[in-house]
């Protein structure tokens, strides 16, 4: 196994346990069933301009069962789970994938993410919100 598979394995048992699901703000949610979230810890920009961060989206989330069991938004899980390290453009408004993991939670199933060329990111679309939120969160950490 290489050691991208390591790291990001890594990373998803770290957001797993409650203990430690602290390390992911909650960043907002896209329609009624989408969450996602960041690891400020990771967050940095570089000599580029251009801000990278562990990022994490669960999708098909069941918001009023995680509600009713009380609990927070970075404790849900949703049937897929997304866990990726991304570079964004701000100024640009595009991304890219650097290294991640797709996990299917009802399967107990994993697929490596690969690394992404720059992709244009839409307004209106859960990643322009996930975009928006970490160049945000990079402007208040200067």
């Amino acid at each position: 196994m290489n050691r991208k598979y390591y790291i990001v394995a890594a990373s998803l048992l770290l957001s797993a346990s409650p203990a430690l699901a602290q390390q992911w703000q909650h960043l907002g949610s896209y329609g009624p069933s989408s969450f996602y979230f960041m690891n400020p810890k990771t967050l940095s920009v570089t000599a580029e301009k251009t801000v990278k961060s562990w990022t994490k989206r669960e999708i098909d989330v069941d918001a009023a069962a995680m509600a009713k069991a009380k609990l927070m938004p970075d404790q849900y899980k949703g049937s897929t789970s997304v866990v990726a390290y991304n570079e964004f453009d701000c100024g640009k408004r595009q991304k890219r994938t650097l290294a991640g993991m797709s996990y299917d939670n009802a399967r107990r199933e994993s697929k490596d993410l690969d690394r992404t060329d720059w992709q244009p990111v839409e307004r209106g679309t859960l990643e322009a919100n996930l975009l928006e939120a970490v160049c945000r969160a990079a402007k208040e950490t200067k």
